[in-house]
């Protein structure tokens, strides 16, 4: 993503909506933390009837949380998410965190289950998913997305 060191969401969304095109039935997003509230939003502004395949979150958030920490991800909080709306393009989420994540805390995993109707599955051990967590793959993410896949068909 652009300026992934001071990420700005508009920026973010753009790219996302450039690299998607068309979104239809077999379009699947996976997204990590920042990824996460950028899909959200991007769904968030899509046209009426517009829907994608399905949603894989990965240590992602959907609000301000209790460790949020203010400065260069305030563009990210510009407004409160229109569930519904989010809703109404993808039927199919799964959220994945873990239970030791540094930086989201669990009550997003719960906000997802509330506002998404999110499959959530909480791991031990991967921190937020990153490299400095040990963590190179991620095989309950391919398997969301093979069982999303799977259903459609």
């Amino acid at each position: 993503m652009p300026e992934a060191e001071q990420p700005i969401a508009r920026a973010w969304h753009d790219k996302l909506t450039e690299t998607v095109g068309q979104p239809d039935a077999d379009v699947y997003l996976i997204g990590h933390s920042l990824g996460c509230i950028t899909i959200l939003r991007y769904l968030e502004s899509l046209p009426e009837n517009q829907k994608v395949g399905g949603v894989v979150l990965v240590a992602g958030f959907g609000e301000r949380f209790a460790q949020y920490q203010a400065g260069n991800h305030d563009t990210f909080f510009d407004h409160e998410l229109d569930w519904h709306r989010i809703r109404e393009h993808c039927d199919h989420f799964v959220a994945i965190s873990s239970d030791d994540d540094p930086h989201i805390d669990l009550s997003q995993v719960e906000l997802f289950k509330q506002e998404l109707g999110a499959e959530a599955i909480i791991t031990h051990g991967k921190g937020h998913f990153g490299s400095a967590d040990g963590v190179y793959e991620v095989p309950m993410v391919r398997d969301a997305l093979f069982a999303m896949a799977s259903s459609h068909n």
